[in-house]
């Protein structure tokens, strides 16, 4: 048994010793022009998130009055003389809606698809709640009622919602239904 202790005590010096080793050494080598690339990329100006019209939406529920942020990317207007239809993009409640892939969001509208993506309140660009309590979370019926905001500000009377995401609660946002708000 003391046997076995001392194997394990050896052991895990010599990882110590390694690791301490590596780290000294300054860690592993980067190609030559690595810095120059590091460089450019900094001085580089950010990727373009944002490609269609944006605006706010005011929704008025319970919690007050807030401003929803949202972006509106329509189709490509040589291919369609108007948009097939309109898909609201809602993303998880704690999330931006940037993290929509932007080649998601272009096929959808190279499909013939207005599509509307927005912020969840408290997030991105949206209004942030003042006074807001951990007791007293954000309901599924405002996050609803901000997504129809969103489509009465664009004149939107129907749109498709793709997808559910789970929020926090660990229930899907689109459980509930919009026409029910």
């Amino acid at each position: 048994m003391f046997r076995k202790i001392l194997i394990v005590i050896g052991t895990l010096l010599l990882l110590l010793v390694l690791a301490l080793g590596i780290f000294l050494s300054g860690g592993p080598e980067f190609p030559d022009g690595t810095d120059a690339i590091i460089a450019e990329a900094i001085q580089s100006d950010p990727p373009e998130l944002v490609h269609g019209s944006t605006g706010y939406a005011s929704s008025n529920t319970g919690s007050g009055v807030i401003k929803i942020w949202y972006e509106v990317n329509q189709p490509p207007k040589r291919a369609f003389a108007k948009p097939k239809d309109t898909i609201l993009l809602i993303m998880g409640a704690g999330s931006s809606s940037m993290l929509w892939p932007p080649d998601f969001i272009q096929a959808l509208t190279k499909a013939g698809y207005q599509v509307i993506r927005f912020d969840n309140r408290g997030t991105g660009l949206s209004d942030w709640m003042e006074n807001w309590q951990k007791g007293k979370p954000y309901s599924l019926e405002d996050m609803a009622a901000d997504a129809l905001a969103v489509l009465d500000a664009n004149g939107v009377r129907r749109a498709h919602v793709p997808f559910w995401m789970p929020t926090a609660s660990g229930a899907p946002t689109s459980s509930v239904p919009l026409w029910a708000v």
